[in-house]
């Protein structure tokens, strides 16, 4: 299933619903899709104040910060 589709779900009004959804989300894409960054940016944008709480600068350190940290455990176990 796709994100539409599984959005229709759900009503992503509430937070509980919402993390449901980008879980099932996860769960039924075996494979990466890019949308999943999209749905989680989305998800940041839409329900947090993470981009205007974190400040630009700040919160592009903190998303490269975490893409590092889980890119060196990869490469880790390769």
């Amino acid at each position: 299933s796709d994100w539409f589709s599984i959005t229709a779900q759900y009503n992503l009004t509430d937070n509980s619903s919402t993390i449901i959804c980008f879980l099932d989300f996860i769960v039924t894409n075996k494979k990466f899709s890019w949308q999943l960054l999209d749905v989680f940016f989305g998800f940041l944008e839409r329900k947090t104040d993470f981009f205007i709480g974190a400040g630009k600068a700040n919160a592009e350190k903190i998303v490269l910060s975490k893409f590092k940290e889980h890119q060196k455990k990869v490469e880790e176990v390769c």
